[in-house]
């Protein structure tokens, strides 16, 4: 009697621990700062090329469009005050419209925002601004990109993604936004061709960039009447924000000598065992 077709399992999988050993690795129970994620050297160094490569885009594009239109935080705070009680209004669509519109640097219109309303004000107006144009890319994606990708991809590819994103997406936003000069704009794009919730994508991009909007902004703030203040807080973010590809190779290189000595341990067992029955 033939047995009953198989369930895909639902149990967690099993990973192998430093010493080779078999163990039980749930989502749930993973630590927090776990994204489950898996790095070679080699995938790791194409990765940061990846990120390089983006932040070079994203440098050059600033400078293109710098040509055109002044990014000079002072200009941009002043001619938003000329708005008078209709500034925070025209700040907050200017600040949606650069994350909608990804070429546009944003980051700029952050620090102009403490020029004109001071760090409370620009702090509110910035979230309000940065949420706005995080919503619209997510569901501009999810209506217009998720069919798109799965018909390029194919199902079973889509179905992994949306697992891997259902497994960490909340966290990978939350990590993403802390990091202060980082375009998440791209990401906010890539949420929404996943299956993640929108109630997970927004709660972890408010939670995870109120500290680098907080900083961004305070650097305008101070800007006029302390330019060297100003200038070491933006100093420290640029720090901050080099700061993850760092942590991240260090991760990267003690998981791939934990793996290396794993397999030499397991390796010498054998010879081990065969010359104490020899004795």
């Amino acid at each position: 009697m033939s047995s009953a077709p198989r369930r895909p399992s639902t149990e967690p999988t099993a990973a192998r621990a430093a010493d080779g050993s078999a163990t039980e690795v749930s989502a749930s129970r993973r630590p927090w700062y776990d994204l489950g994620f898996t790095f070679t050297p080699r995938g790791a160094l194409w990765l940061l090329v990846l990120l390089a490569l983006g932040v070079g885009f994203s440098f050059g594009v600033d400078r293109l469009i710098e040509r055109f239109v002044s990014l000079d935080e002072r200009r941009i705070g002043e001619w938003i005050n000329e708005f008078g009680a209709l500034g925070p209004i025209v700040y907050i669509a200017l600040l949606a419209s650069a994350v909608i519109f990804t070429p546009l640097p944003s980051v700029p219109l952050n620090i102009a925002g403490g020029v004109a309303f001071g760090l409370l004000e620009g702090t509110l107006y910035t979230m309000i601004g940065g949420i706005i144009g995080a919503t619209v890319n997510f569901h501009v994606a999810r209506w217009l990109g998720r069919r798109f990708v799965e018909r390029k991809l194919g199902a079973k590819a889509m179905a992994q993604i949306d697992a891997l994103a259902d497994r960490m997406g909340g966290k990978l936003i939350f990590f993403t936004r802390l990091i202060p000069l980082f375009n998440f704009d791209w990401v906010s794009y890539a949420a929404g061709l996943t299956q993640l919730t929108f109630k997970r994508y927004i709660i972890a991009s408010i939670f995870g960039m109120l500290l680098p909007v907080i900083g961004i902004v305070y650097v305008g703030d101070v800007l006029l009447t302390h330019p060297g203040r100003s200038a070491l807080v933006f100093g420290a973010l640029v720090a901050w924000s080099a700061t993850p590809p760092v942590v991240f190779l260090i991760w990267v290189g003690i998981g791939w000598l934990r793996r290396k000595t794993g397999r030499a341990t397991r390796a010498d067992a054998p010879a081990r065992t065969t010359t104490g029955g020899g004795k």
